[in-house]
């Protein structure tokens, strides 16, 4: 198998041209747009759409991207074809559509076709960008950026909200929300790489390591719009864990509110332990059983890591439940000119084969992130515990020291009665001195007077 690696610019050019030619509705205009997303291993290109006869009727954004990246098994016959039938499938107000994915078993490339968005991602709106077309180095510059107005913060976020709700309906959790996957379609925000996550991508690196150490409280599609919604309020991306609480007070009140349940205070947005069931309900369980509710799709994939979870609580398979979400928090509430998602959106309408799709997608990304996490807890656990045998060493060090310190004045003694001491005055050590030479006078004297008795009494003799 060929490595990522290998797939280039010349290649996915020879690919995108190939496709245009083997679909006429789709003009091949050469223009390429390198390095217009953030992904290196992705090429765009844009494209005009032609209608039956033969006239511009729009343009399309081709995105190319090595299979390597996915880990979904396109050497199978019928990956391609369930995955395009999903991703056309998903048609939602607040997520750009996917009218095509083409895979080429000689490249072993990735084919997305979607709409090309004049107006931008968010993070162009942020950063007051013109010309989206432009490389992400360049046109993302932070003396560029600005906070949005409130008014388009409470829009925007409400609209980002439902679509992660229709997903959820669904099972599909959107593990690549940012600011530059959000574009900015006639007033209206909209996920634009839905396929990334169903592809069973990897998130960028810089990224997960802002996640991991709170995916245990707070699910993860959530953490990430807690980070868009920061950039929104603020103009600057989130390169924390958390943001600074001195920062969120000068925010609005119901910004902040919101930041500070998603960051700091998970439980605040948790549902409640649901009540046992008594005997009078089993009847009803057992009917709700039998005709599951919308949320059946995410019960496996949930399950996979946490497989205590009765299909009595569906709506509890994810840590917040966001429709209430935005039932209560003042920040989505303030929202006027947005239409109840009811008269947009009547629900999506999948088959058994597009649904296990989805299973088989989550329940590879779901693996990928309990793996992520274990190995970060690791990390954390190894690091602690190097801590810990600093700490001691410190310690042990310090004990050290501390007995040195007492050792010291036994083996140096102080002054006091030490006639041989630098502080002794000189009338003391004189006095001294002739003190010992006088026992030392009287001791020889009397070793001599001793020695002379034996011989007077030999020569008395």
């Amino acid at each position: 198998m060929a490595s990522s690696s290998s797939f280039n610019g010349a290649l996915a050019v020879l690919l995108a041209a190939k496709y245009c030619k083997q679909y006429p509705l789709f003009h091949w205009r050469e223009e390429a747009l390198p390095a217009m997303g953030r992904r290196a291993e992705k090429y765009c290109f844009r494209v005009d759409m032609m209608n039956l006869l033969q006239d511009r009727c729009g343009e399309m954004l081709l995105a190319l991207l090595p299979s390597q990246v996915s880990l979904l098994d396109f050497q199978k016959e019928n990956t391609l074809y369930k995955l395009k039938a999903l991703l056309v499938t998903l048609k939602h107000p607040y997520i750009l559509p996917v009218l095509d994915i083409y895979y080429s078993k000689e490249k072993k490339a990735v084919l997305v076709v979607q709409p090309f968005v004049s107006g931008g991602s968010l993070k162009d709106r942020i950063y007051h960008v013109t010309s989206p077309t432009q490389p992400y180095d360049v046109k993302y510059r932070l003396e560029n950026a600005s906070p949005l107005p409130f008014e388009e913060i409470t829009k925007f976020s409400r609209q980002i909200l439902e679509a992660l709700v229709g997903l959820r309906s669904k099972g599909i959790v959107c593990d690549h929300l940012r600011s530059s996957n959000i574009v900015i379609d006639d007033g209206n925000a909209r996920i634009a790489e839905i396929y990334t996550p169903l592809l069973a991508m990897d998130r960028y690196k810089d990224s997960r390591e802002l996640t991991v150490s709170l995916e245990q409280h707070m699910d993860i599609d959530l953490l990430l719009f807690g980070h868009v919604l920061y950039e929104m309020a603020t103009g600057m991306e989130l390169l924390a864990p958390q943001p600074e609480e001195g920062v969120l007070e000068m925010l609005a009140p119901e910004i902040a509110e919101v930041l500070l349940a998603i960051f700091w205070y998970p439980d605040a947005l948790s549902p409640p332990d649901p009540a046992p069931l008594s005997s009078s309900s089993t009847s009803s369980v057992t009917e709700s059983k039998s005709n599951p509710p919308d949320f059946d799709d995410a019960e496996s994939i949930v399950s996979c890591s946490n497989s205590s979870v009765n299909t009595r609580n569906k709506k509890h398979l994810f840590l917040v439940d966001l429709e209430q979400m935005l039932a209560d928090q003042p920040l989505f509430a303030a929202t006027e000119d947005i239409p109840p998602i009811e008269t947009l959106f009547s629900g999506f309408r999948l088959d058994s084969s597009m649904k296990s799709t989805i299973k088989h997608s989550m329940r590879i990304n779901a693996s990928r992130n309990q793996a992520h996490l274990v190995h970060y807890n690791d990390q954390t656990a190894l690091l602690r515990a190097r801590q810990r045998a600093e700490r001691r060493v410190y310690e042990e060090k310090e004990k050290q020291l501390q007995r040195i310190q007492q050792l010291t004045p036994s083996k140096n003694p102080s002054s006091k009665g030490n006639a041989y001491s630098s502080k002794t005055t000189p009338s003391r050590r004189q006095s001294y001195r002739s003190d010992s030479f006088r026992k030392h006078s009287q001791r020889t004297l009397a070793r001599s007077s001793s020695s002379s008795q034996p011989s007077d009494s030999t020569s008395t003799a």
